[in-house]
């Protein structure tokens, strides 16, 4: 099951202001209720329901750094290739 994005969220949190059931959210969005009543939750709690930080081993390096690691690799391989 996808995860909801921002728009849908807060659109989902639109059309429970409107007056629509938790159930109705939840089938217009192709979700399972217990999402919605998530979403609500998060919503009273914190005020948002932006996404949170989740766990993990936090990133070393940057994404451009990871392009400079991988890129002489696999020119290697394509040099390689070529010269069969």
């Amino acid at each position: 099951m996808p995860r909801l994005s921002e728009a849908e969220r807060q659109n989902a949190i639109g059309m429970l202001y409107s007056g629509a059931s938790t159930r109705d959210v939840a089938v217009h969005f192709q979700v399972t209720q217990a999402t919605i009543t998530r979403l609500q939750r998060i919503l009273r709690l914190s005020g948002t329901v932006n996404d949170g930080a989740r766990p993990g081993r936090p990133r070393l390096t940057t994404a451009i750094a990871d392009q400079r690691i991988v890129a002489p690799g696999v020119i290697r391989s394509l040099i390689r290739f070529l010269r069969r």
